[in-house]
């Protein structure tokens, strides 16, 4: 397999990355998200988000990554026709973001998400290793 990085630098092209609480047993387009998903988030007072998904109730905050990351938005391409058998397949970069947006289940974003967490251990491995 391969994987082309070469458009990684165009980060903020208006690529939104969403870190949703659920699975999504599904590989095709997804069709539809901007009237389903984004046409629902709505800013709140507080400034955390909120919208829903399939009926469900979420509730998230944008999250920036730490220093020297970025979100990365891959598309998978297959040589030779799409998902034939023998075809080779490979990954390409088409957009970037310095920062994520992660979702909970009707529960307000807080610091001892294991989102958050989970970044946090990026900076800590920093600090402890001096990359």
């Amino acid at each position: 397999r391969e994987m082309d990085l070469t458009s990684c630098s165009r980060e903020g092209e208006g690529r939104e990355v969403h870190w949703l609480p659920c699975g999504i047993d599904y590989d095709g387009e997804a069709k539809g998200m901007e009237e389903h998903f984004r046409s629902s988030v709505v800013t709140t007072k507080e400034g955390t988000k909120e919208a829903y998904l399939r009926g469900r109730h979420l509730k998230g905050t944008e999250l920036p990554l730490p220093q020297g990351y970025s979100a990365v938005v891959l598309e998978k391409r297959h040589e030779g026709g799409d998902f034939q058998e023998g075809s080779k397949s490979s990954w390409e970069a088409v957009g970037g973001s310095p920062c994520i947006t992660y979702w909970n289940h009707t529960t307000n974003p807080s610091e001892t998400d294991a989102q958050r967490r989970a970044l946090e251990f990026l900076d800590m491995n920093e600090a402890l290793n001096g990359e």
